[in-house]
């Protein structure tokens, strides 16, 4: 061995005399050790922060909800109502600054779960908050019999034969009806396949899942963040009022939504169509016709096509019955 070194006898040792006052640190032969895993578990804390905020204001809006179905008629509950309805907001807004504040650290999963749940919850109570909904199942139940509600009032003599558990619970009797033709026909297609409080629930509910999802569209097209969806989603108000009492809004919603998307992605004649079918859900979207032809294009060769697809759709939900049948402006028994 010393053959294969060679001879080190003539290599000088370096004696420190000074060696007992550098640090006991740099003179130990131990390994340092590094903190990395408490580093690193308090980087994945601090990361998982929001998304556990965020679970645990799911899950209080979940027993919120779950609170307001227990109370049964909410006619006769309204204060336990506006408690829970007001810890609901407050959950609200702070998943909502959540979102907004940390968006990139939250699971869009989370979000949409939580969502349907909230909704399923509410699919159960019974529509006391308002009775549109029975207003809605009446006229349907009207229309699929070949009835035109524009012009018997549900007190008419001409339908006591049609009077049944529902017709007790409308409102307004001695009024017709005054939803516009595109809900009247939504009303009647429900009615067709369900005529159940239930399926008219369900219906309201796919109306809301298409403005989600076209929500998250049109977050994606702005490369924008989509667990902002949850502004809308998670909003204790849409849920009550879709979910809980049935109301058609969400109908209205998502043809403007696809009128804005279709605006956006430059297909002028699908977003007009979609336009002119959310004005004959509701009359407000006339509102929004300034802020569309800002971005459509109205030129002298395509404006008659679009005008005709308009009056043709206007004609098809608004002909009125002839006399002496029971035709309505879009089906007959």
């Amino acid at each position: 061995m010393r053959s294969l070194i060679g001879d080190t006898s003539h290599v000088p040792l370096i004696h420190n005399h000074n060696c007992e006052q550098l640090p006991r640190k740099i003179l130990s032969t131990e390994p340092t050790h590094y903190n990395l895993p408490a580093e690193k578990f308090q980087l994945k804390t601090g990361r998982s922060r929001p998304i556990i905020v965020l679970i645990t204001c799911g899950l209080g809006s979940t027993v919120g909800y779950l609170w307001i179905l227990a109370q049964g008629d909410l006619r006769w509950r309204v204060p336990e109502f506006l408690l829970g309805f007001f810890l609901l907001t407050i959950l609200y807004l702070i998943s909502g600054y959540v979102t907004l504040r940390f968006e990139r650290h939250l699971g869009l999963n989370v979000i949409l779960s939580f969502a349907v749940l909230f909704r399923l919850i509410l699919l159960f109570s019974p529509p006391s908050l308002s009775d549109d909904l029975f207003r809605y199942v009446w006229e349907g139940r009207l229309q699929t019999c070949g009835v035109n509600p524009y012009q018997f009032p549900p007190e008419a003599p001409e339908l006591v034969p049609s009077r049944d558990e529902i017709w007790r619970l409308v409102n307004n009797k001695n009024a017709s009806a005054i939803h516009p033709p595109l809900i009247q026909f939504s009303n009647f297609l429900v009615s067709s396949l369900s005529g159940s409080i239930g399926g008219f629930k369900l219906a309201a509910l796919f109306f809301d899942g298409m403005v989600i999802y076209l929500v998250l569209k049109i977050l994606n097209l702005r490369q924008e963040d989509a667990a902002r969806i949850i502004l809308y989603a998670w909003n204790p108000l849409i849920v009550v009022e879709i979910a809980g009492s049935g109301h058609h809004d969400a109908l209205v919603a998502g043809l403007v939504l696809l009128a804005a998307w279709f605006s956006l992605t430059r297909r002028e004649l699908p977003a007009v169509m979609a336009l002119g079918g959310s004005i004959l859900a509701k009359i407000y979207p006339l509102m929004l016709i300034p802020f569309f032809l800002r971005r459509i294009r109205w030129s002298f060769r395509n404006a008659y096509g679009r005008l005709g697809c308009g009056n043709c759709q206007l004609g098809v939900f608004t002909r009125s019955p002839r006399k002496g049948t029971k035709r309505t402006g879009m089906m007959s028994c």
